[in-house]
């Protein structure tokens, strides 16, 4: 074997190499089995509970993948009925608290501030609160919830 034949083997093994590598690189970059995500409707408490002038916070659990996830939403009555707020602020995904002296949302990290509707009154957040689907039925409010399933 000559120097050529011995240069080309390793000029093919290089190239070779870095193929097999970016295909490996594309399989964990890219992977096949993407997570579905269902709207799914779960119980929350009973509709008496509806508030009607205050907001009232609704904490709960539902199953997802084997594990018991707890949550907790906001209902806030409107002027058509009542909306349920995320409370994942929109700046940068802390969890804001209402208080119920200022009628505020608040959120603890950068002091963004939310009406009872969920809109921005001040702070770095941009957009209002993310409003989750409600639906009142055989005296239940139930809340809708992205949820993912395998």
């Amino acid at each position: 074997m000559g120097r050529r034949e011995l240069l080309k083997g390793f000029i093919n093994l290089f190239f070779g190499s870095l193929v097999m590598l970016a295909g490996g690189l594309l399989y964990f970059a890219y992977p096949n089995k993407k997570p579905v995500r269902t709207l799914t409707y779960i119980p929350v408490f009973d509709a008496e509970e509806l508030p009607s002038k205050h907001v009232k916070i609704a904490r709960f659990t539902y199953r997802n993948d084997d594990k018991d996830i707890a949550y907790k939403i906001y209902i806030s009555p409107t002027t058509k009925g009542h909306i349920a707020l995320s409370p994942v602020c929109s700046h940068l995904g802390c969890l804001v608290n209402w208080d119920s002296i200022s009628k505020e949302f608040v959120c603890p990290c950068h002091a963004g501030r939310y009406n009872m509707f969920g809109d921005v009154i001040s702070g770095p957040p941009t957009r209002p609160l993310s409003r989750l689907p409600i639906q009142i039925e055989n005296g239940k409010v139930f809340v809708g919830m992205d949820i993912k399933t395998s």
